[in-house]
C-alpha cells in the first residue's frame, strides 16, 4: 500500500468569534482511479471536504471505498488523516507562506470496526475520541471538542460518467482519426458544429439533464466536527486542509 493513495486541498477560513466568515465547501474527488481501488478499497479516497458549521468549527470528512456494500468495512490496517495548515490570512495561505501552525486529525479503526481519532500537533495530542462511531450520533471526545461519525452513507458525488465516457470516447476517435483540426495558432482544436452537438448529446441524458450515475452508489464515510480553538487564534484564522491514508506502520 502506498503512503499515500488520493490528495484532495482546499482552504477554509475560520472565523473568530464577532468576525466575517468567508468560508464554502473545499472538495476533491475520484472512483477507482488508483492502485487501492485493486488492493485496498478502504483506504482509495473518494471525496475530500472541509468547511464550517453555522457555530463556526470545522467539518473535515473522507469517503473511502466506491461503491461499498452493505457489509464494507473500514480496514484495521489503514490510517486515515487530515493535514490542516494554519495560516494568518487566506492570502498567505495561497501565496506560498509557511503555515502558522501544522495539526493532523489522524484515525483509526479495529476489526470490530471500533474507532479511534487523535487531533495533535508536535508530537502533542489535543483531543481524543473513541467509540462506536457508526451510532446515529456520532461519538463525542470527553472534552466535548470533537464529535466523530463512520459508517456507511450514500455517496454525495455526482457525475454522469457514463455520458463522460461516451464523449470521452468520441473525441479520442475523432483525434485518431484526423478528424479534429489542431492547425489554429494556439493549437486548441477547432470543432465543427456537428462535433459541438455530438458532444452536447453525449453529455446529455434524456430531456437534456444529465443523469446521475452514483445514484444508488454508497461509500464508507468519516466525518469529525471539531472545535475550530484546535486550529485558529489571533494569529492564524485561516485554515488550508488535505487528507492522505496511510499504510498503519
Amino acid at each position: 500500500m502506498s503512503f499515500k493513495l488520493n490528495f484532495g486541498r482546499g482552504v477554509v477560513a475560520l472565523a473568530l468569534a464577532g468576525a466575517a466568515v468567508t468560508a464554502g465547501p473545499a472538495f476533491a474527488a475520484d472512483h477507482r482511479d488508483g492502485a487501492a481501488s485493486v488492493g485496498d478499497p478502504s483506504s482509495d479516497i473518494n471525496d475530500v471536504y472541509s468547511f464550517m458549521t453555522q457555530s463556526q468549527d470545522l467539518v473535515v470528512a473522507m469517503t473511502v471505498s466506491p461503491f461499498a456494500a452493505a457489509d464494507t468495512t473500514f480496514s484495521p490496517e489503514v490510517q486515515f488523516v487530515w493535514h490542516v495548515d494554519s495560516y494568518p490570512s487566506f492570502a498567505a495561505a495561497i501565496g506560498g507562506v509557511p503555515a502558522v501552525a501544522q495539526t493532523q486529525v489522524h484515525c483509526e479503526f479495529d476489526e470490530a470496526q471500533m474507532a479511534q481519532c487523535w487531533v495533535h500537533r508536535d508530537g502533542e495530542v489535543l483531543d481524543y475520541v473513541m467509540g462506536d462511531a457508526g451510532l446515529e450520533d456520532g461519538v463525542l471526545s470527553e472534552s466535548g471538542a470533537v464529535r466523530l461519525f463512520a459508517g456507511l452513507r450514500a455517496d454525495p458525488f455526482y457525475f454522469y460518467l457514463s455520458g463522460f465516457n461516451a464523449a470521452r470516447g468520441a473525441v479520442i476517435s475523432a483525434v485518431e482519426g484526423g478528424q479534429i483540426d489542431f492547425s489554429n495558432s494556439t493549437l486548441c482544436p477547432a470543432l465543427t458544429d456537428p462535433q459541438i452537438a455530438g458532444l452536447l448529446d453525449a453529455l446529455t441524458a434524456d430531456g437534456g439533464q444529465a443523469q446521475n450515475d452514483f445514484l444508488d452508489a454508497n461509500t464508507l464515510g468519516i466525518v469529525l466536527e471539531i472545535d475550530k480553538t484546535l486550529f485558529v487564534d489571533d494569529e492564524a484564522t485561516t485554515v488550508s486542509v488535505h487528507a492522505s491514508t496511510h499504510a498503519k506502520p
